[in-house]
Formats: C-alpha cells, sequence, structure tokens
C-alpha cells in the first residue's frame, strides 16, 4: 500500500468536512475501507474534517439561533467557550463611560 497523494488527502479531508457538517458518519467498515486504499494519513486527514465539519456546523448553529446553544467547542483545546447572556442596552458604551468630558 502506497501512502495517499496531498491531492488525495485533500479530498478526503473535505470530504469528512461536508460529512461532519452534515453528520453523516460512515459505517466502521467504511472506515477501515478508507484505511485499506489510503492510509493512515488519508484516514487522519479524513477524520481531522470531520471534526472541522462539526466545528462549522455548531458554529453556524450559533449564529443563526445563538439562544440555542450555551458555548462553543474548540476541538483542538477540548476547551468550551461559553456565550454570556448579559442583555446589554444598545446606547450602553462598550468600554465603560466613554471619554472625558470637559
Amino acid at each position: 500500500m502506497e501512502p495517499s497523494s496531498g491531492e488525495e488527502n485533500a479530498n478526503l479531508y473535505m470530504r469528512g468536512v461536508n460529512e461532519g457538517y452534515n453528520g453523516e458518519l460512515l459505517e466502521p467498515q467504511a472506515l477501515l475501507d478508507l484505511l485499506d486504499v489510503f492510509g493512515e494519513d488519508g484516514v487522519r486527514m479524513y477524520l481531522v474534517g470531520i471534526l472541522e465539519g462539526e466545528e462549522d456546523a455548531a458554529e453556524d448553529e450559533a449564529a443563526e439561533a445563538p439562544d440555542a446553544v450555551a458555548g462553543i467547542l474548540d476541538y483542538e483545546t477540548g476547551e468550551v467557550t461559553p456565550i454570556d447572556r448579559e442583555e446589554e442596552d444598545e446606547d450602553d458604551p462598550l468600554d465603560g463611560p466613554g471619554p472625558p468630558r470637559a
């Protein structure tokens, strides 16, 4: 078995991103078939793509319905960033009372 090429890895990554985004995961036998055909690097790129696709889907969901999501998970670090839901008045300054008045 030859290692997969850069183009094959890129295609497997994009396939993983699309399938991860849509929640369409492969059956275990299909993963083993990918391993037989493309080797460890190809399967690794596919799995990284799935993680990226799932993260993209979560970010899009948070952008579309911010009240439905409590936080964002960073797959690289494993950290969850909670979304602060404090009600703010649109007229309030962002960083304090503003410039000093003369």
